[in-house]
This record gives C-alpha cells, sequence and structure tokens, in this order.
C-alpha cells in the first residue's frame, strides 16, 4: 500500500524483531520498532524528504538469471546472525502455477542481489522474498516464519542505544513478489 500512495510510508519489515507470543514484540524489538518509526517520520514529515525502507527498485530476467537492483544505504548484505537463513536467504523462485522452482545460487552484486535458477526460469513465474520459513500461519520473526536475511548498512551509522538496547537500524528489505 505505501508503494501504491504517495502519502503513506513504510518503516520496516517486521521479521528482524522477536516476538514474545504469537502477536506482541517482547520489550526490547518494541523499542527498536519505535527507534524505525521515528526515523520514518523525521525523514518523512520533518526532513521532507521522500522515506522508503529497502525495496525493489528495477529487475531484469535472462535465462535462468535475475538481477534485481535495490537502492540500498552503504552496502547489501546477507545478514545470518540476526536473522536465521530460511533457505536461500529468503528468496524463493515459482511458476504460474505456484509450483516451487530451484535456485542454484545467490549472491549480492554492488546494489543488486543475483539469482540463478538450476533452469530456465518460464515465462509466468514469480520471485519471492519473506514468503518462506517455518511452517504455514507461522508469524514472521527472527528464527520462524516468513523472513529474508537481505539488509543495507545504515546502521552501521545511525544505532538507536536508548536504555542499552543499542541496535543498529540498517534498512531490512521488505517482503516482495515479482512476476517475471
Amino acid at each position: 500500500l505505501a508503494q501504491e500512495r504517495a502519502y503513506l510510508c513504510m518503516a520496516c519489515p517486521m521479521y528482524q524483531f522477536e516476538y514474545s507470543d504469537t502477536s506482541h514484540l517482547t520489550g526490547r524489538s518494541s523499542k527498536a520498532l519505535g527507534a524505525y518509526l521515528g526515523l520514518a517520520i523525521k525523514r518523512a514529515v520533518f526532513d521532507e524528504v521522500e522515506f522508503a525502507p529497502l525495496g525493489v527498485i528495477d529487475h531484469v530476467k535472462q535465462g535462468k538469471v535475475i538481477n534485481v537492483k535495490f537502492k540500498p544505504v552503504g552496502k547489501l548484505v546477507f545478514d545470518t546472525a540476526l536473522v536465521t537463513n530460511p533457505g536461500n536467504y529468503g528468496f524463493s523462485l515459482v511458476d504460474s502455477a505456484d509450483t516451487p522452482l530451484s535456485i542454484a545460487s545467490i549472491s549480492i552484486r554492488y546494489d543488486q542481489v543475483s539469482i540463478v535458477a538450476t533452469a530456465a526460469i518460464p515465462a509466468g513465474a514469480k520471485l519471492r522474498y519473506a514468503f518462506i520459513g517455518g511452517s504455514p500461519g507461522q508469524l514472521p520473526s527472527r528464527t520462524t516464519g516468513p523472513r529474508g536475511c537481505l539488509r543495507d548498512s545504515q546502521g552501521d551509522q545511525i544505532v538507536f542505544d536508548q536504555d542499552g538496547v543499542n541496535w543498529p537500524l540498517h534498512n531490512w528489505a521488505v517482503p516482495f513478489e515479482l512476476p517475471l
């Protein structure tokens, strides 16, 4: 919705946080979410600059390869220390009938992620991010449920440290589905 309406802003996805139960964040994660919201408000309202978390800005598919371009602050990173890898760093490919397609490799090149499938990607296929991990119905979190490991390096300069939380405010990639 934030991509479709100019007056809406998304601060961050939720999978990088910890939950105390099936719907509530832990106190530490709640504080970190507040920092993300505050940063988004500061930039969008007070600084009057366009604010968006890490999202896809373009993509190209050729044969077995998909190059997905992002606009990171600093460099792109697959962070498996904070978010456990659900497989393929959270990326998945499906055909037009939602049947999974195999991925041979995933790598970061500058401001883009390159996904190489094991075979040519058919027409009507979709690339998904943060759709996999855990079992159906699980909430996204750092270790369970749908999640991904892609972030930028904004948190190397911006760290939320109220009451010793010390949470780097990296931009985490938002879940997406790209028709190919």
